[in-house]
């Protein structure tokens, strides 16, 4: 789990530019890195994400301890034991935690990437409306926004630097927010266009970028399910079942992963869906 790799950076007129990694070496007698599938490991082989990197899972079952026999009310008669006793809750609960992937599609200056989890409460104010959210690590959050007494984030920590910025990061200059770069054309023409330095055609830059494998642990959550039940025997042969399950049953709201280009944890959803209640009556003859 690389969390800093960390690379060496070019001056550019319009920001900076960060050098990609190196492409692996490749063995000798090859006519192309296209026939080597070192180079499909390089820039493809990541973990899987949407595997839990923990998921620990509980159940038991427990007898209430009233009605006859039973701890409390042992004494009791018999048709307050048939409301009371006999009773039982089994229940299940799982703890899952979660991985990401930071985003890697900027080229300007980089930093160590920080991880501050939910000791850096922030104001999210950029949909027109504030909202508490947390920085969970230091993810690029555009200097416009930053402190702005409208549409902005403020309550960043002192030490915040993002891990990964555009290019072009100066307010006001052309090209602001992107990766333009100026290229010189063979027949000396200067044009613009976007820093791609893939080791193959198109667009794709994955393993290229330094921070193309970088992996980050995400909240973890807990969820708990419970049913409570009672058999209700009415002749020999006849049964009547009461439950009532309740799913989430402590309404663990849950936390999503953060946004993994700003690094901001939105509160405005929760990982786990509301608590459930579920009576059943069944009748077995």
């Amino acid at each position: 789990m690389d969390r800093s790799r960390s690379s060496k950076a070019t001056p550019f007129a319009g920001g900076v530019v960060t050098a990609p990694l190196p492409l692996p070496e490749r063995p000798a007698g090859l006519p192309s890195y296209v026939s080597w599938h070192g180079l499909n490991k390089y820039g493809g082989y990541f973990l899987d994400t949407a595997i839990p990197k923990q998921h620990l899972s509980f159940n038991g079952i427990f007898d209430l301890p009233f009605g006859r026999d039973k701890r409390y009310f042992s004494l009791s008669k018999r048709w307050v034991n048939e409301l009371i006793g006999g009773f039982q809750i089994a229940g299940d609960a799982s703890i899952v935690s979660q991985t990401f992937r930071v985003t890697a599609t900027n080229w300007g200056q980089t930093n160590p990437i920080k991880m501050y989890k939910h000791k850096a409460k922030i104001s999210d104010c950029r949909s027109g409306v504030c909202r508490p959210a947390y920085l969970w690590f230091n993810g690029y959050i555009s200097p416009t926004v930053i402190g702005a007494a409208k549409n902005g984030v403020s309550g960043l920590p002192g030490d915040y630097a993002p891990y990964l910025t555009p290019i072009n990061n100066v307010p006001g200059t052309p090209n602001f927010g992107n990766n333009n770069v100026q290229v010189r054309l063979a027949n000396g023409q200067a044009v613009v266009d976007a820093y791609v330095p893939a080791p193959s055609a198109g667009t794709s830059v994955v393993g290229a970028n330094p921070f193309s494998h970088a992996v980050l642990d995400g909240p973890m959550n807990y969820v708990v399910d419970l049913s409570l039940f009672k058999v209700f025997p009415i002749t020999e042969t006849v049964n009547l079942r009461f439950n009532m399950d309740t799913f989430n049953s402590f309404n663990v709201q849950g936390y999503n992963n953060p946004d993994p280009s700003t690094g901001i944890e939105s509160l405005t959803s929760s990982a786990n869906t509301p608590r459930q209640v579920q009576f059943t009556l069944r009748l077995t003859f």
